[in-house]
């Protein structure tokens, strides 16, 4: 343990998000390991298929160039009415609910009731990864196509996955 300590006492704050991109990406490779290898869901790694990231200086022109309603959704409050129900999907998980733009999601547990959650300013849910990122990072239309892509991991015979 000590040895872990005057490592990462050595590495710089870059040096250490390096090595937790790199250990991240790697630990995705297996999220899914143990998984029916007949699942098309479970052989693709969910890093495949977001949108690739822009670079620094794009990401701040593109910002700049955004405007909050238009390009991306700026509830402050979740809105009621909204069309969705636990009742409408296959299995318990975390949903993105597109009517908002995705900057709701909801929570379905395994006994049916329903959670509904708002993202941040300029964040909306990902589908993919199970929550909130920038709104360039994520195509909210593609978010009904992965309902059961990670969701399908999470409960086991109605049961919250061991953690």
């Amino acid at each position: 343990m000590s040895h872990v300590r005057f490592l990462l006492g050595q590495l710089s704050f870059t040096g250490l998000c390096l090595l937790c991109m790199i250990l991240s990406a790697r630990a995705a490779q297996f999220l899914w390991a143990d998984s029916d290898p007949t699942a098309t869901e479970s052989t693709i790694s969910v890093f495949d298929l977001r949108r690739p990231d822009f670079p620094a200086e794009r990401v701040a022109e593109f910002l700049n160039q955004s405007v909050a309603g238009r390009d991306y959704p700026d509830f402050l409050t979740i809105p009621t009415n909204l069309n969705f129900s636990c009742h409408d999907v296959e299995q318990p998980g975390f949903y993105a609910n597109r009517d908002t733009g995705c900057q709701v999601y909801h929570r379905c547990d395994p006994n049916g009731r329903q959670y509904d959650y708002l993202c941040g300013n300029q964040t909306v849910f990902d589908q993919l990864l199970l929550t909130c990122d920038f709104f360039y990072k994520v195509d909210c239309n593609a978010s009904k196509t992965y309902f059961n892509y990670v969701n399908m991991h999470l409960y086991k015979s109605g049961e919250p996955a061991p953690t």
